[in-house]
């Protein structure tokens, strides 16, 4: 009888703990997972200057509809559009100033707030945000650092016609043989983006993308959000790297549409 009784206590013992080590992941796995959705909303904040200009330039409109920024030009359409993602943790409006010259010119840019603020997990496909544009006839799709890697995949897309690059590079995505204006967008003095990574995924993109070098900027400079850790010192001021990158795009846009 106290052989049994052993064998029972001890059994018992055996699934306490069984159990108690099961509970102890399941809640080590919760605890890891709130503390990620936590750090996804510690975003980079658009510039409120930026914002402001934005809002007070009578050749922009700038709202939110079905959970995407779009900002376009308040007088007659060119039929262009962009469907732009945002680097990694950065408030979608960050990128307003960055395209003001774009949208000014006739251009709708939609911006896209991606789930969790990660490009790379947005579950979105590429006509749900074209649907808030319906007067536009051409599109063409971009982002920046994590965005770019997302846009690659969208390009794809059949509607797509032009892909931008900014700071980023495509990644798992081979593009060589899409018919497909890229521009590829640079920062002289980016601290962030992974140089060999973007030195190998050349071959991802068709032989003749333009590649082009904004002297002077940073990575945090193709948007309107301060400083990013890790990054670079910018030898000129954002308003004349958003100026330059504006020019820049809008040369390359054109070009496209001929």
């Amino acid at each position: 009888m106290k052989s049994a009784r052993a064998n029972g206590s001890s059994s018992s013992r055996t699934r306490r703990i069984v159990w108690f080590s099961i509970l102890a992941v399941v809640v080590a796995f919760l605890v890891a997972v709130s503390a990620f959705v936590i750090w996804t909303q510690d975003t980079y904040a658009a510039g409120a200057r930026g914002i402001e200009s934005i809002e007070s330039d009578s050749r922009l409109q700038l709202y939110e509809r079905d959970g995407l920024t779009v900002l376009a030009p308040a007088s007659e359409s060119n039929g262009r559009g962009i469907v732009f993602l945002p680097g990694a943790k950065v408030e979608s409006e960050a990128y307003a100033t960055t395209f003001a010259e774009v949208a000014a010119a006739g251009t709708t840019v939609v911006i896209v707030n991606p789930f969790l603020n990660l490009a790379l997990v947005e579950p979105r496909s590429f006509e749900e945000y074209t649907a808030v544009a319906p007067d536009v006839t051409t599109w063409a799709v971009g982002g920046h650092s994590m965005g770019g890697v997302k846009a690659c995949q969208y390009a794809e897309v059949a509607e797509v016609d032009a892909l931008l690059l900014l700071a980023s590079y495509c990644s798992g995505v081979d593009l060589a043989d899409r018919d497909l204006d890229v521009l590829t967008l640079l920062g002289s003095e980016d601290g962030v983006i992974n140089s060999n990574a973007l030195r190998d995924a050349r071959g991802l993109l068709p032989a003749d993308a333009v590649w082009s070098t904004i002297e002077g900027a940073t990575h945090a400079q193709f948007g309107d959000y301060g400083p990013q850790d890790g990054d670079g010192v910018a030898t000129i001021s954002d308003a004349a790297a958003h100026v330059a990158i504006g020019v820049a795009l809008a040369s390359f846009l054109d070009g496209a549409s001929e």
